[in-house]
């Protein structure tokens, strides 16, 4: 029967369509990882930054971030070569630092410029303290602060200083959007694997549950190229699914006009419902629907196919065996009756 009578039985996915989807599973899975990545190595980032103003203000650099709540700000990074030193900055600026540093940091967040505060809890512990900050803000959003703490009695830092001291704080802004843009990308690559997953694993179940009994499964894009066709009809003809994927539904079936004008009327949009037809020395019965895209454009059809022969080939036998019942009561010699239980005639 033209292309079906090549191949051997089966039920296995067509080999470009596993390598197509093994590439995309693949290709998530990389960007995946390099996402990761690249915000993994945002800490270290910022960190120099906070070097780099620590060198330019001749102070510690401090580095905070805010929350994905719009509010809480984190230290992202701290930079003081002493120990004690840090250690009185991470309790001042940690987790549970006090309401009045909150505030002071708040206000600083929404200044346009770089300030100055002063913060009598430093200075109880490292003499008297001031603190350079510089908003971090990307297109009007504030994204955290770049501060410097040092000493209130040296000198006012110079504006060239504040100037370098603001560029490392547009560096950092720009570092953390990229972040936090990078982390979105993932999220929805993240859903995107889901979403792929769930799908190999919807194919893996219909192609079983295909090829668990004499049915077809067929789909087909707008041009006729054969995207799917799996069963256990397949294994009767002898086929597999692979030697079928990416040819054309027109040039296949060239042989069997009635196939072919069933894809053509469901090509064009109509539904087909249990339309029979012969198939070599087969009778088959289809459904088929047309496929549009979100528009309403015909992108194609699918259409499922039953080996109805048995069925068929039962039914021819009922209607035999009434003709033959009926040219028997026709050309009888006898008379013939036929009594009801109650003796009527």
């Amino acid at each position: 029967m033209g292309d079906l009578a090549e191949g051997a039985p089966g039920g296995v996915a067509p080999p470009e369509r596993v390598r197509s989807a093994s590439r995309l599973t693949a290709l998530l899975d990389a960007l995946s990882d390099g996402l990761s990545q690249a915000t993994s190595d945002i800490s270290e980032t910022l960190q120099h930054v906070a070097r780099a103003a620590a060198s330019v203000l001749d102070g510690s650099g401090v580095i905070w971030v805010l929350g994905p709540n719009g509010t809480d700000l984190a230290v992202a990074g701290i930079h003081e070569p002493d120990g004690t030193r840090r250690a009185v900055l991470e309790g001042a600026f940690g987790e549970h630092h006090a309401a009045a540093m909150r505030d002071l940091l708040g206000r600083a967040l929404q200044a346009s410029a770089p300030v100055r505060i002063e913060s009598p809890e430093l200075s109880a512990s490292l003499g008297p303290t001031a603190v350079e900050l510089v908003p971090l803000n990307i297109r009007g959003k504030p994204l955290g602060l770049l501060g410097v703490v040092r000493s209130a009695d040296g000198s006012s830092p110079r504006s060239l200083d504040l100037a370098v001291f603001r560029d490392l704080g547009d560096r950092a802004a720009l570092v953390i959007d990229n972040a936090n843009l990078l982390q979105a990308a993932d999220r929805e690559l993240g859903e995107r694997q889901r979403a792929e997953q769930a799908r190999m694993a919807g194919e893996t179940t219909i192609g079983f549950v295909a090829r668990s009994g004499p049915i077809l499964l067929l789909v087909c894009d707008k041009e006729g190229s054969i995207r799917l066709m799996d069963g256990g009809l397949l294994t009767q003809f002898q086929r597999r699914p692979e030697s079928f994927a990416g040819k054309n539904f027109f040039s296949v079936f060239r042989e069997f006009p009635l196939v072919l004008e069933l894809g053509n009327r469901a090509g064009a949009g109509e539904q087909i419902r249990r339309a029979q037809f012969p198939f070599g020395a087969y009778s088959l019965e289809t459904w088929a629907t047309p496929l549009r895209g979100e528009d309403g454009t015909l992108d194609g059809f699918a259409g499922i196919v039953v080996d109805a022969s048995a069925r068929v080939a039962a039914e021819a036998a009922v209607l035999e065996a009434a003709r033959r019942q009926a040219a028997l009561v026709e050309h009888a010699s006898d008379v013939i009756l036929v009594l009801t239980p109650d003796g009527a005639i």
